[in-house]
């Protein structure tokens, strides 16, 4: 097949475009390089601050807009898969329509059902906006963040933009949980691709104080609770510097997060998930357990009912009580991280997961 991913988060589509390249199909990968993630995209779609970067976007779009015709599927990573107003991606979007045999978006961020899921449905125990009833510092600090999602201009477009899509492929369980009633028929269940080839298995020696590294975008030290967690884990190493060392990173390229996990034990990512996302599924192939998600639901996703690799963290624990016990037991350590490796070569593996999504688009083809 001949395959257009258009925009990228966090290496996701840049990942699933080598598994698909590896199975035989033709791909273009359009995106902005996920910012100082610095992933190489085939063609670079990057909006620069100010006017004269405004126009510059808008010029290349056009330009490159000329070429997204005859594909057998084009992917999108979001219903804004370009920096642009509802109105212009609209109208690009009914082109890439026309112009190509089917249209899939990859359900990996926020979008207008997903944030009314999260604020008005119910559907979650507890996430980055609410636990429970009661709003996060994030929601408290950012409500524009949630709310923007759901003003008539975009709240339109996206019900125009799920109505005409041919397919949903939700790579978590979470966004799964989002989806708009009555749009469950167009959802396909895939999962975030890995590229174990660039991870190397090396799970650090345990003959030191346990090793916890805590990675973050600083833009998102609150939606993913990160500033609770890090104060925690700064108390905690205060409290038994011989039986831990705390590691924190924020905002680097990949390569340097990678070189962090080869000297960390655990990774503290997220206090809001319910499944691994991208940074745990790497911590995972090198054989650092992640602490984050692990509800029922990904288990359900997984169709695994045995233990897990992964050390769940959720807001309505009592965190330093749990990460404390973590940090401490070196059994448990030694013994889970054996499974890690194999829990991403079975789920991820980038052409495990190209696969799902082939299988999804031979659907509609």
């Amino acid at each position: 097949m001949k395959i257009l991913l258009l925009g990228d988060y966090s290496g996701c589509h840049a990942n699933l475009a080598k598994g698909l390249r590896k199975l035989g199909h033709t791909v273009t990968l359009v995106s902005d390089g996920c910012g100082f993630m610095n992933v190489e995209p085939d063609v670079m779609l990057a909006r620069k601050p100010g006017l004269t970067g405004s126009i510059g976007y808008l010029l290349s779009v056009l330009k490159e807009s000329r070429k997204w015709r005859g594909y057998d599927v084009v992917q999108l990573i979001n219903p804004h898969f370009l920096n642009l107003r509802p109105g212009k991606l609209r109208r690009i979007f009914d082109r890439l329509r026309r112009q190509n045999k089917s249209v899939y978006v990859t359900l990996c961020s926020e979008d207008t059902p997903y944030v009314d899921a999260l604020l008005n449905r119910n559907v979650f125990r507890y996430s980055e906006a609410k636990v429970g009833d009661t709003p996060t510092r994030f929601y408290t600090d950012n409500p524009h963040f949630f709310d923007d999602w759901l003003l008539p201009e975009t709240a339109d477009y996206q019900q125009y933009f799920f109505d005409k899509i041919d397919g949903m492929m939700a790579v978590l369980p979470e966004y799964a949980m989002g989806v708009k009633p009555g749009l469950e028929g167009k959802l396909f269940r895939t999962g975030i691709p890995v590229d174990l080839e660039q991870i190397a298995y090396k799970p650090a020696p345990m003959d030191r104080p346990v090793c916890v590294m805590l990675a973050y975008k600083t833009s998102q030290i609150e939606k993913k609770g990160a500033y609770k967690l890090e104060r925690i884990l700064r108390e905690l190493e205060d409290e038994m510097p011989d039986k831990m060392e705390l590691m924190v990173v924020h905002d680097v390229p990949f390569e340097d997060f990678l070189d962090g996990l080869t000297d960390a034990h655990l990774l503290v990512d997220q206090l809001y998930a319910y499944a691994p996302a991208t940074a745990a599924l790497n911590a995972l192939a090198t054989g650092v357990i992640p602490l984050t998600g692990c509800e029922p639901e990904y288990a359900e996703w997984l169709g695994e009912d045995g233990e897990l690799p992964v050390y769940p963290l959720r807001p309505t624990d009592d965190l330093k009580t749990k990460l404390r016990d973590y940090i401490l037991d070196t059994e448990k350590i030694k013994r889970l991280r054996t499974k890690t490796r194999k829990l991403v070569e079975k789920n991820n593996e980038m052409t495990v997961v190209a696969q799902k999504f082939v299988d999804a688009w031979n659907r509609k083809l």
